[in-house]
């Protein structure tokens, strides 16, 4: 870091966030499911659906499922969409896997592009939605 930086040697530096023009830039788009992975992730919540006492969180696995790019940010680095999907384990073997519950997010998913798994899912076209 350099020292001898005055009030006049700052610059403004754009956000990496997307404005709200460009998520209705890109609000119904259609991309690609481009990859997948699955990682550690702490949670509130226990087993069971109830929140963890006092602030206490539990390690558990999620899928994140990531599109092709859509476009670029203000710094001009590329877009693309990160979804979380959470895992459960297998009450006997301990295994991770999706929860196939009707109302479960990877279900709901699995069910919108016509697949049974997550690595079926790449190369599938999503349409993006506005939050």
């Amino acid at each position: 870091m350099a020292d001898n930086i005055g009030l006049g040697d700052l610059v403004d530096v754009p956000t990496s966030d997307l404005s709200d023009e460009d998520f209705n830039k890109y609000n119904g788009s259609k991309v690609k499911i481009a990859r997948g992975e699955v990682v550690k992730n702490q949670t509130k919540w226990g087993p069971n659906g109830k929140e963890l006492p006092n602030g206490e969180t539990r390690e558990v696995m999620v899928t994140i499922l990531e599109t092709t790019v859509i476009g670029n940010n203000a710094l001009g680095q590329p877009i693309t969409v990160k979804e979380k999907f959470p895992l459960k384990q297998h009450p006997t073997t301990g295994k991770w896997g999706p929860s196939m519950h009707k109302k479960a997010k990877s279900k709901i998913l699995f069910n919108s592009l016509g697949v049974n798994s997550f690595a079926e899912c790449i190369g599938k076209e999503i349409t993006m939605l506005k939050n």
